[in-house]
């Protein structure tokens, strides 16, 4: 979903669009097994973002387009 998200901002500021190739995790790595999530955070010191992610990506690219 990070990826797609990313794709999809940087259709703004990129002139050809990259594709998404699934590959398997490394042997021993932990992801993608894991998800991250912010629940626990939220839940438990009651924090909340103040940027979206498409937001945040978004400035990325404004940064380094420049």
């Amino acid at each position: 979903k990070l990826a797609e998200t990313i794709l999809d901002v940087s259709k703004d500021f990129v002139k050809t669009q990259a594709k998404i190739k699934a590959v398997p995790a490394p042997e021993g790595s932990l992801w993608p097994d894991r998800l991250l999530s912010i629940d626990k955070i939220r839940k438990n010191l009651g924090w909340k973002p103040s940027v979206s992610i498409e937001d945040g990506i978004r400035e990325i690219f404004e940064r380094v387009a420049g």
